[in-house]
């Protein structure tokens, strides 16, 4: 117990120590300048005094002997600085911006003698430097109303492209898909770092992100640090990509919005047309074996709102925000390669349970074949006479004739051709976030924000696996935690205290079986694949295996 108290006071030590050394912070920005009077002497001992507009937190600091000040982990947003010393007018700079990993300086502030009536005098500091002087990080710090302004498609981090050195890796991801997968500074893009607020969201399995924000009304910034990153930061050697979520204010204030798309308004594309894909030319009747062109079902919902305000003014501030996504498709036909997967269809499925009725390979194909699962009403597609083996028969309806003897030496002529059917495969995606700001004192500040995010994937297959039976679906859940403790011992020593824990869960399973659940592996049916050449071939194989794998299924 004693050895792990020594661990966190040292834990607590180095946080401050850092802040010393690396003013900005990770979710935080600095404030600096100089006061100085009107002939350029510096003025020590000057009260300096930020406010931020929105919620009202103030934070206060003299100048040091050298007229200088800076205010470290400076919570993002527009502040107003109240600069006062005695014998000088009361300074007041407006509009001072605050972003995540830089330092707005307010440069040099000049004091204005008093005089005999009260006098303020008024600076408009939205022009505050913020090229980063003190440190050799490179920080881009993207705000809501430049990502509102663009086109992302809710894919936010893909801003980090607009930055130079930045590039889209293409088929050299080596990483998550779903992200936007670029490379930075010529490094792979499985080096990235992604934070939300300045913690961990790097799925730790595959690579890229772990969390997929959808609602960019919850984002009050993107920070993308391209080059020599300080230490804070560590783990990879890519780019770090940190999404800042927003936070309540002394104001009450919410947004809603939805974003429809459907295929409605769309044409046809190339190969919905194309007649050397089996589609009728215009004029051309379906009855001569082609078929009429159409537009694929496709409608997606993306809904959400946010709401914020106080709980306590100046004190205690709330943010809650929820988006929902559905996209839902028209069942479209999934086709199997008849030279690949070559299966008995219902008359051959017929011949091989009369022929071979206690064999378990046969016993197999009938349980777990294609034409086992019912769901998508599979069809048999027809065979090309070319693709039938020379040994076998083709019929008129397009299928094979196969003579197959089994391995007790019994024979059968089975029927065998390409198999299909017609699935839809919906996909959702919810996510609620909440999050609470608090100033207890002038001296310490905290944060806590819970992220919720629940997604589902119907008909997730491979190649020729829809068409085969064989897809599953991808039920997921992840949580994600962060908190975080501010604390001004003097105005040169600052700590920060940080906690996140993230839990996600990933499910293969039901689809095509139900049943199969993670929860419940005995309901699970055999494994089999259809794997080039004859069927005799393949049958001869399932039987050889089937005892053993009856009730054998792949999970991840």
């Amino acid at each position: 117990m004693l050895q792990l108290a020594r661990k966190f006071l040292l834990g607590l030590l180095s946080c401050g120590a850092a802040s010393l050394a690396l003013s900005q912070g990770i979710t935080t920005g600095t404030v600096s300048g100089v006061v100085t009077d009107q002939s350029g002497a510096v003025v020590p001992g000057a009260q300096i005094q930020i406010a931020n507009l929105a919620t009202g937190v103030k934070l206060d600091q003299k100048s040091a002997a050298d007229g200088s000040f800076k205010f470290f982990l400076v919570p993002i947003g527009t502040y107003n600085a109240l600069i006062t010393a005695n014998g000088f007018a009361i300074e007041d700079v407006h509009n001072v911006q605050v972003v995540s990993g830089a330092t707005s300086s307010l440069n040099e502030v000049k004091l204005h003698v008093a005089t005999a009536q009260a006098e303020e005098v008024e600076v408009n500091g939205s022009a505050a430097s913020l090229l980063e002087t003190t440190d050799s990080q490179v920080t881009t710090t993207f705000n809501a109303e430049t990502m509102a302004n663009l086109p992302l498609n809710n894919g936010f981090d893909t801003v980090a492209e607009l930055i130079p050195g930045v590039v889209g890796a293409g088929a050299d991801n080596f990483s998550n898909s779903n992200g936007d997968n670029f490379s930075v500074n010529g490094q792979s893009s499985r080096y990235n770092n992604y934070e939300i607020d300045g913690q961990s969201n790097n799925n730790n399995t595959v690579g890229g992100t772990l969390v997929f924000f959808g609602s960019q009304d919850a984002i009050q910034q993107i920070q993308v640090i391209s080059n020599q990153y300080g230490a804070q930061y560590g783990r990879n050697a890519g780019a770090v990509v940190n999404y800042i979520t927003k936070s309540g204010s002394n104001s009450l204030h919410g947004s809603a919005f939805d974003l429809y798309q459907g295929q409605f308004l769309s044409s046809l594309a190339n190969q919905q047309k194309n007649p050397l894909l089996g589609f009728c030319l215009p004029g051309v009747s379906p009855t001569t074996g082609c078929s009429t062109p159409f537009l694929p079902r496709y409608v997606e919902n993306r809904a959400g709102a946010t709401v914020g305000g106080p709980v306590f003014k100046d004190k205690l501030f709330f943010f809650f925000s929820t988006y929902w996504d559905r996209v839902r498709t028209g069942a479209s036909p999934s086709e199997s390669l008849p030279l690949l997967t070559p299966v008995p269809g219902a008359a051959g499925l017929g011949a091989i349970q009369s022929a071979f009725s206690s064999d378990p390979g046969a016993a197999a194909i009938l349980s777990f074949g294609p034409y086992s699962v019912a769901q998508g009403n599979p069809q048999p597609i027809p065979v090309p006479a070319s693709l039938c083996p020379a040994a076998d028969t083709y019929t008129a309806a397009g299928a094979c004739l196969e003579n197959v003897t089994d391995a007790f030496g019994t024979s059968a002529t089975v029927q065998v051709a390409g198999v299909g059917r017609t699935l839809a495969q919906p996909t959702n995606d919810q996510e609620e976030l909440a999050r609470l700001d608090w100033q207890p004192t002038e001296k310490d500040r905290l944060f806590l924000r819970f992220y919720y995010q629940s997604q589902l994937a119907m008909g997730v297959a491979g190649a020729d696996g829809i068409a085969a039976g064989d897809w599953i679906d991808e039920p997921s859940s992840t949580y994600s935690i962060g908190a975080d403790w501010t604390h001004t011992f003097t105005s040169n020593l600052v700590d920060q205290l940080r906690y996140s824990f993230q839990d996600s869960k990933v499910a293969f399973q039901g689809g095509a079986f139900p049943s199969c659940v993670t929860s419940d592996f005995g309901a699970c049916p055999a494994e089999m694949n259809f794997n080039g050449g004859n069927f005799e071939e393949q049958i001869l194989l399932i039987q050889r295996t089937a005892g053993d794998h009856l009730n054998e299924r792949n999970f991840w």
